[in-house]
């Protein structure tokens, strides 16, 4: 190719890039796309904490602990008919 051709496919490109930047843009009256993220709490930890226990070949088993509480919840997670949360109550209360 001749320099002159090089040229003028670099300009067209650049020209292409230049009105898709101009035209791509929203209206005075549009809001932006994307709302920024509220900030998160200053150090305070997450309110409940999922565990997942898997034993080798059978069914992983999901924890649910209230970090606030100690409570803890269990989900065997298989085939089962009806999964229904166990509720294995807080380490630190009375034994039932």
């Amino acid at each position: 190719m001749r320099k002159s051709q090089i040229l003028i496919v670099g300009l067209a490109l650049v020209a292409g890039y230049a009105a898709g930047l101009a035209l791509n843009r929203p209206t005075v009256g549009q809001g932006p796309a994307l709302e920024a993220l509220p900030s998160p709490t200053s150090g305070a930890p997450a309110r409940y904490h999922t565990t997942v226990v898997s034993k080798g070949g059978s069914y992983p088993l999901l924890i649910l602990t209230d970090t606030s509480t100690g409570h803890c919840w269990l989900l065997e997670c298989g085939p089962q008919q009806d999964e229904e949360w166990r509720d294995l109550g807080a380490p630190s209360s009375a034994k039932r």
